[in-house]
């Protein structure tokens, strides 16, 4: 995919953005911060993952950027708490700071999960842009990958974006699962596209493996009705072997 540059042309400057926008050490009087800074002396990735279930995610962050990396190893657990973090607050500048981190410290994650959680968490976070970025910079994403942002796209009303990222995506020879579907027939409704639900749905009859899910088919019914095809999503509701509420309100 095309490279973005976060993690190689402008990656010094995204670095520099970041951290001269939302230096941590910015948040907190001198005091505080010699106070923060006795503290990080003795903290541990222990501390970091305490911090953040307890929902002080700027104090878990101000310790991180304090604690000499000489003596502490972050560990990948401890980056999960944090990016989970940020994904259950919505924080932007937060997200952005431990992206910056993880990068500054040169961690080795298993690269595609590593750059999952960080498609996911800029795309809750609420920044499409960097979000995409990220999945540009993956030489081999995965469905997961594609998953995301699709998903991203179609619950932000990109409904074009979303359809054109599918097509590429099925251009590379990954095939979509079912928790992609549901999305790419939302982008197909949002657009209006009739043409663009009925291929889908004739891949969902081919693959003989999402026809029964009902999350699959209330979004088949869904995206008939908001392209005006009143007799397909009647048809479609009829067959479901199960439905929810969902399905019945759509």
């Amino acid at each position: 995919m095309a490279t973005s540059g976060i993690h190689n042309n402008s990656m010094s400057a995204f670095l520099k953005s970041v951290l001269t926008l939302h230096n941590p050490r910015r948040w907190v009087t001198s005091a505080a911060l010699r106070t923060i800074q006795d503290k990080a002396m003795d903290a541990s990735e222990e501390d970091l993952t305490t911090l953040c279930n307890q929902g002080r995610l700027r104090e878990a962050l101000e310790t991180l950027y304090l604690m000499d990396p000489q003596r502490v190893s972050i560990d990948s657990s401890a980056y999960d708490s944090l990016l989970q973090a940020c994904v259950d607050y919505r924080v932007l500048p937060e997200a952005k700071l431990v992206h910056a981190h993880i990068i500054l410290t040169g961690f080795k994650f298993p690269r595609v999960p590593l750059h999952n959680r960080l498609v996911n968490m800029y795309a809750k976070c609420g920044s499409l842009l960097h979000a995409r970025a990220v999945l540009d910079e993956i030489s081999e994403p995965n469905t997961v990958s594609f998953s995301i942002m699709i998903a991203a796209y179609a619950r932000e009303g990109h409904g074009e974006e979303a359809w054109i990222l599918f097509y590429q995506m099925k251009q590379r020879g990954i095939q979509p699962d079912e928790f992609m579907i549901p999305s790419v027939l939302r982008a197909c409704g949002l657009m209006a596209n009739l043409k663009c639900g009925r291929e889908v749905h004739r891949e969902i009859i081919k693959s003989n493996t999402f026809q029964d899910n009902v999350f699959i088919g209330t979004a088949l019914v869904d995206m008939y009705v908001k392209c005006q095809s009143l007799e397909d999503a009647r048809n479609v509701f009829d067959k479901m072997p199960e439905r929810n509420v969902v399905s019945w309100n759509v």
